[in-house]
């Protein structure tokens, strides 16, 4: 598999740097802050006809990636009770909520036109610095959807989370950040921006659920799924994760070749009708599981 390729040769190069640096900001459970090892501007390109990009070097649960990818960009909640994990409970208010960021940005609205056309909704937004009527779409998934429908040569399909009006009060900073779709000759593509990535607890992770949100996309629309292109700003280790990452470097990489698909019940359902439980799996004996300290 090209995912468990792609992991064990970019922890290697990560673990090959000279010295830890020293992160000011994330700290461990008993105040330490953490120390990382870094590798720049990854990029990686899964094919997913050929295959689907879930490491086997670990297990990925890929149900519960998948429910975070739903929670974000189609139930568009930053209501932890809504999400149904406790990933990010450390970051959340009192009332359960992360606001500002992930689903909260999504959940803004996409101008198109000063005019109405077939598909548009009116906004009521501040463009340009005036109000003004205008026409789009009330959040970014719906202007995805119906641009892959309806637009599939369009080269401006890009849904972004980055808002450098808020990212100093956000509660939590988005990882991955931005997305962009491509349709070509009957297929759908993807790229997934990410500035930074705690490689060993988040990478895979984040890998499997992108690829889930390109197929669902791609079902949508009627289209396949084809390439999902993965460029990440920093990847990083941390101190405390050492000897979780040599461990994962000696593993070897004999896993049969697992099979993801989604559930014959979809067939003529859209995106808004999926839950994680339409994606089956099949042929996955990934290896042991291990575990970290996480830093918050």
């Amino acid at each position: 598999m090209k995912i468990d390729e792609v992991f064990k040769y970019t922890l290697s190069q990560i673990m090959l740097e000279e010295k830890w640096e020293d992160q000011s900001r994330a700290k461990y459970a008993d105040g330490t802050p953490v120390k990382v090892k870094r590798a720049l501007q990854v990029f990686n390109t899964y094919d997913l006809q050929e295959e689907f990009p879930i490491g086997s070097i670990r297990p990925v649960p890929l149900h519960n990636a998948i429910k975070e990818i739903l929670w974000i960009w189609q139930k568009r909640s930053t209501n932890t009770k809504d999400l149904g994990l406790k990933i990010w409970d450390a970051w959340a208010d009192e009332n359960g909520r992360i606001k500002g960021c992930y689903a909260d940005m999504v959940k803004r609205p996409v101008v198109m036109s000063d005019k109405w056309e077939e598909g548009l909704s009116p906004l009521f937004v501040k463009c340009l610095d005036k109000d003004m009527p205008v026409y789009g779409f009330k959040n970014q998934t719906d202007f995805l959807l119906y641009e892959i429908t309806h637009n599939p040569s369009s080269r401006r399909m890009v849904a972004s989370m980055f808002n450098p009006e808020t990212n100093n009060i956000k509660p939590l900073q988005e990882c991955a950040f931005q997305i962009q779709l491509s349709v070509k000759n009957g297929f759908l593509h993807m790229v997934l921006y990410q500035r930074s990535c705690d490689f060993i607890t988040a990478f895979l992770w984040n890998t499997a659920q992108y690829a889930a949100l390109l197929m669902m996309f791609a079902h949508h629309a009627g289209l396949k799924p084809g390439k999902f292109s993965h460029f990440i700003g920093d990847c990083h280790v941390y101190d405390r994760h050492e000897k979780q990452a040599m461990e994962l470097l000696s593993r070897d990489l004999n896993f049969p070749k697992p099979e993801v698909s989604i559930h014959p019940r979809m067939e003529l359902l859209g995106f808004y009708d999926f839950t994680y439980k339409d994606f089956m799996i099949e042929n996955y004996e990934p290896g042991e599981s291990i575990k970290f300290e996480v830093a918050i």
